[in-house]
């Protein structure tokens, strides 16, 4: 006689695949949420409360807050970018459509909180254009192919695509980059020109929290 779980029971090999999916899943979500977490934890003050260190620093913590702010966001902008890559490869256009729809999304909201409000670069206003325009070329040319069965089309996307992502990645690092520079560049003028000990030991205190975010900030402060 069969046994009672024989039909329901998953072969070993397929349960294995299962077994390694969910493994990868978490090994990816382990290393998400430590990004996350250390962005959160590096966001608050070390050693006084946010409020004092409001008032005695200056302004200090306003370009610190805004500068986590901008890492945070980044960093959401840049995995959805990370996900096209790889589901463009494997053919799943639906999920690259809303991924890119999610991804333009994300970029439109970091630009305008970013930007409202301040006075903003003609370099980065450019890399605002630019970024705009290519995330809306993705999203267009993603939900075309969800809707084509053409597979010359489609072939020929995937190549656009991976080409657009490839300069749309590229862009927003610099963009990235530029932002960071004038959110760091601000701390060191309170360092350099203030004559209130206080603000500069806010300002002090904010710039050694940051060069544990990387080499990256490391080499955007040194410069």
């Amino acid at each position: 006689m069969a046994s009672p779980h024989s039909s329901t029971c998953s072969s070993p090999s397929s349960f294995r695949l299962q077994s390694d999916s969910v493994q990868r899943w978490l090994d990816d979500l382990r290393h998400m949420t430590e990004v996350e977490c250390m962005c959160v934890l590096q966001a608050k003050p070390l050693g006084v409360d946010e409020e004092e260190l409001l008032v005695s620093s200056g302004g200090a913590w306003p370009a610190r807050s805004n500068l986590q702010t901008l890492l945070r966001r980044a960093l959401v902008v840049s995995t959805e970018l990370g996900r096209m890559f790889s589901r463009v490869e494997k053919g799943r256009w639906q999920r690259t459509h809303s991924t890119a729809t999610r991804a333009e999304s994300h970029l439109r909201s970091l630009l305008q909180q970013y930007t409202t409000g301040r006075g903003v670069s003609p370099e980065l206003l450019q890399y605002e254009k630019i970024l705009l325009e290519k995330s809306q070329e993705l999203t267009s040319i993603t939900e075309r192919c969800v809707q084509s069965e053409d597979q010359s089309f489609l072939k020929s996307s995937r190549e656009s695509i991976h080409q657009i992502l490839t300069d749309l990645s590229q862009d927003f690092s610099a963009m990235i980059d530029l932002a960071l520079a004038n959110e760091i560049r601000v701390l060191v003028e309170q360092v350099e020109c203030s004559s209130q000990p206080e603000t500069v030991d806010g300002a002090i205190s904010s710039l050694l929290s940051l060069t544990q975010d990387g080499p990256q900030l490391c080499s955007i402060i040194a410069q």
